[in-house]
């Protein structure tokens, strides 16, 4: 028999984390899941911002996947580098836990794999939220012919 009244479990992943870092993707994924904290269960899959593996604050648990030094390159471009470990960092993160659903960010397209990876195995919900879609011609200027081709 199904507990209907345990709180769903849902994991959200995004490399950055609001109030650290004040992008749109963290403001966002923090105002939503603000308001819907006494109904879920929110666990934070981001950049370590507080020098622990987990953390519970304010209604939900924040798990530390990767330090935080590396994200860009240079001022405007992300390191693909930092993107794949921190998307093997996850891998072995996420499979830790079980969740009902999993929310992934599609920046970088590499933590997308790996959420629809969990989702399979773990028969958990995937929700991807899309934030942009660029042409091919567009990945392979910001980051190289090779690397482009392959996001």
């Amino acid at each position: 028999m199904k507990d209907t009244n345990r709180k769903k479990k849902i994991a959200v992943v995004y490399d950055s984390l609001y109030p650290y870092s004040n992008g749109g993707v963290e403001k966002r994924n923090f105002e939503i899941t603000s308001r819907l904290r006494s109904h879920f269960d929110f666990h934070f899959f981001s950049i370590d911002y507080h020098d622990a593996e987990s953390l519970e604050k304010d209604g939900a648990t924040y798990h530390g996947v990767i330090k935080g030094g590396g994200l860009y390159k240079n001022t405007s471009e992300r390191s693909v580098f930092f993107a794949l470990r921190f998307a093997i960092r996850l891998f072995f993160h996420l499979i830790k836990h079980r969740f009902d659903v999993v929310h992934c960010d599609s920046i970088p397209p590499l933590n997308v794999l790996i959420c629809w990876f969990y989702s399979v195995v773990f028969r958990a919900k995937l929700v991807v939220t899309w934030h942009e879609v660029w042409p091919f011609s567009d990945w392979r200027r910001y980051l190289g012919s090779f690397i482009g081709f392959i996001v």
